[in-house]
């Protein structure tokens, strides 16, 4: 099945980065993407892939806690390929269902505006809450 979505991306890198002290952070974007279903019906584990791009704001500070601190925050336009595994919770009595994933991806900076942020690696964790329209 391919999918698309809009979501919310929140960055909590602490000082993983290696270019800032701490780096804390949100975006807004969407994805496309494609799941597997293990099943055909109802309630199924999935494997898939996605791409994203995200317009975030990273809040980073350096030397804290000293007479030096500084801080500032970057604008930067990211793309996240990523795979994920997961499982849709399908209600059979309500037009709701639920998706929860984890995965591992890279995130990307395409664009920085400001000081530069990390990039790399990293593991992703989504809840997608989804409401089916139309006849069943």
């Amino acid at each position: 099945m391919f999918f698309g979505k809009l979501g919310i991306n929140l960055a909590n890198r602490h000082d993983w980065s290696g270019l800032n002290d701490n780096e804390v952070g949100k975006g807004y974007g969407g994805s496309l993407g494609y799941r597997y279903f293990l099943k055909k019906s109802g309630s199924s584990p999935f494997i898939g892939t996605r791409g994203e791009f995200y317009n975030t704001f990273i809040d980073w500070k350096n030397d804290i806690g000293s007479s030096t601190e500084t801080k500032g925050r970057t604008q930067i336009i990211v793309y996240q390929p990523s795979l994920e595994v997961g499982c849709w919770l399908k209600s059979k009595s309500t037009p709701w269902s639920l998706t929860i994933s984890g995965g591992i991806g890279k995130e990307i900076n395409i664009k920085t505006k400001g000081k530069a942020v990390g990039e790399g690696g990293m593991w992703l964790g989504t809840l997608t809450i989804l409401r089916r329209v139309g006849p069943k």
